[in-house]
């Protein structure tokens, strides 16, 4: 099923173009201080003890995965994208990620995290050419621009779903309830663009693209949800 959804993913916004309060340090431990000085990302975690001894934890890059991911997916909720606040953030992302493909290639089971590492790449890629077109369209007097908005916003929060295994979050509750929900989004959404006057070829064509995109990624989850059942 992954290897069918990077292909899908690939897709995804094919046409777009292209101080947070999203704390990316790890939370401290308690009792326990954390004096390594890099944040999120690094591979050592070094803290303090109340006594004064020392305590040294390391992450594997799969554990350094879910964390990149994680801290994704704090940039959206039930309703929208964050796309300002995860544009402030753009380069430390850019940073975390190089540190996790460093420490990926020098670990003896490169090949078990592979895909794990494509996959979060490829997340956090098409969340880079999103942001440039959500600026864009981000124009609430605008009925087409404001659905155009949505539907590529819808896209972002879908990739989010997803585990760095490219397989559904079951950490998200009541997920088939929410897909239910966004589908019934979609076809509103269209219903409500084609009652639209003067609207220009590309707008619509954009409108329909990102939809149709979306709606490959329910259609996607519909099976996730199918199989889960089997």
């Amino acid at each position: 099923m992954k290897a069918n959804f990077v292909l899908l993913l690939t897709t995804i916004f094919a046409s777009v173009a292209t101080g947070s309060k999203h704390q990316l340090e790890e939370p401290h431990k308690a009792k326990m201080k954390n004096i390594s000085p890099k944040p999120f990302g690094r591979t050592v975690h070094v803290y303090k003890n109340e006594d004064g001894t020392i305590h040294v934890r390391k992450q594997n890059t799969k554990q350094l995965l879910d964390g990149f991911m994680n801290h994704l997916k704090t940039f959206v909720n039930d309703t929208h994208f964050d796309v300002y606040e995860f544009e402030d953030t753009i380069d430390i992302f850019g940073t975390l990620l190089a540190d996790i493909e460093s420490s990926a290639a020098n670990q003896s089971n490169m090949t078990t995290v592979l895909d794990s590492l494509t996959f979060v790449n490829l997340v956090y890629q098409r969340l880079l050419y999103a942001v440039d077109s959500l600026r864009a369209y981000d124009i609430k007097n605008s009925p087409p621009h404001r659905l155009i908005y949505n539907a590529i916003e819808l896209n972002v929060r879908l990739l989010l779903m997803y585990d760095i295994n490219g397989d559904l979050d079951r950490t998200i509750p009541d997920a088939s309830s929410k897909v239910r929900f966004l589908w019934r989004c979609t076809y509103y959404w269209r219903m409500c663009f084609e009652t639209l006057k003067n609207v220009s070829p590309a707008m619509r064509s954009l409108f329909e693209d990102q939809i149709e995109k979306a709606e490959d990624m329910l259609a996607f989850f519909d099976t996730f949800f199918l199989n889960m059942d089997k």
